[in-house]
C-alpha cells in the first residue's frame, strides 16, 4: 500500500476508534501477522481487504481459529460475489447482514450477567 493510502487508513482508523483504548492498529497485511496471535486471541475480527473469493476464503480459514465470538467483514453483496461465496461456504450464511454490506457470523454466543464481569457462554 502506498504511503498516502496508509495515511488515509490510519486517519479513518483513529477517527473511528478514538473512544476505545483497547483497539490497536497494526500497519501490515493480515497474512504477515496471523501467526503472531494465538488461537482464541480476539473477541471480534472484521475482514475488509481483497474481495476475491480466494483471498476472503484464506482470511476466514486463517483467522476464524483466532476469534472467540464474532467474525465478520464487509462487501457481502452482489457486486462482490467472491465474498458471498467464501462466507457462505465457510459458515452456511452469516448470522446477520447490514445495509452497509457488513456481515457477522456468531461463533459463540455470550451474555454479560448483571453488569458484572461474569461471562456466561451459551
Amino acid at each position: 500500500m502506498l504511503d498516502d493510502e496508509w495515511k488515509d487508513v490510519k486517519r479513518n482508523f483513529y477517527t473511528n476508534t478514538r473512544h476505545w483504548d483497547n483497539i490497536n492498529l497494526i500497519q501490515d497485511y493480515s497474512y504477515n501477522q496471523v501467526n503472531n496471535f494465538p488461537d482464541g486471541f480476539f473477541d471480534v475480527i472484521y475482514i475488509d481487504a481483497d474481495h476475491s473469493y480466494e483471498a476472503v476464503k484464506n482470511e476466514i480459514e486463517k483467522y476464524t481459529p483466532k476469534c472467540k465470538y464474532i467474525i465478520g467483514g464487509h462487501d457481502y453483496y452482489h457486486s462482490s460475489p467472491g465474498v458471498i461465496k467464501a462466507v457462505d461456504e465457510a459458515f452456511g450464511n452469516p448470522t446477520i447482514t447490514f445495509t452497509d454490506s457488513s456481515w457477522f457470523k456468531i461463533l459463540r454466543w455470550y451474555h454479560i450477567y448483571n453488569k458484572t464481569s461474569q461471562l456466561w457462554e451459551y
